[in-house]
């Protein structure tokens, strides 16, 4: 008898994107565990584009960087931090801290992990 498995396999390179605002990104993988709603998604912010600052009231964001070169800059508590960001790095933006992303030298690709995972949970922030 052959075991079933749980395991969930991709090729990030192999993810397709779509336009969302002005980078791309895709969903490409939502799930579970211990009753905790995850997503996975692929992101491309092309070269100079800046993401629009914004937050998220519940979910956390996980990012690891892939490729390129960017700037990320977070607020939290009133004070504003700039982070510069490459191929290998992690970060993590808590619930409520205001973030931007942009693409230095080439596109920047990440992988965003979001905990838990809540549809809609982004407020754009006018600056």
């Amino acid at each position: 008898m052959l075991g079933v498995f749980m395991v969930k396999y991709f090729k990030i390179r192999e993810v397709e994107l779509e336009k969302r605002e002005n980078y791309l990104r895709k969903i490409f993988l939502e799930t579970t565990i211990n009753n905790l709603p995850i997503a996975f998604l692929k992101v491309i912010i092309p070269k100079g584009v800046i993401a629009k600052k914004h937050y998220h009231e519940k979910h956390a964001e996980v990012f690891v960087f892939l490729n390129g070169l960017g700037v990320v800059i977070v607020e939290s508590n009133g004070k504003k931090e700039k982070f510069i960001v490459k191929k290998g790095d992690f970060m993590l933006i808590n619930p409520k801290e205001k973030h931007t992303v942009r693409a230095v030298s080439k596109d920047l690709e990440l992988l965003v992990i979001k905990i838990p995972y809540i549809p809609k949970d982004k407020t754009i922030v006018c600056s």
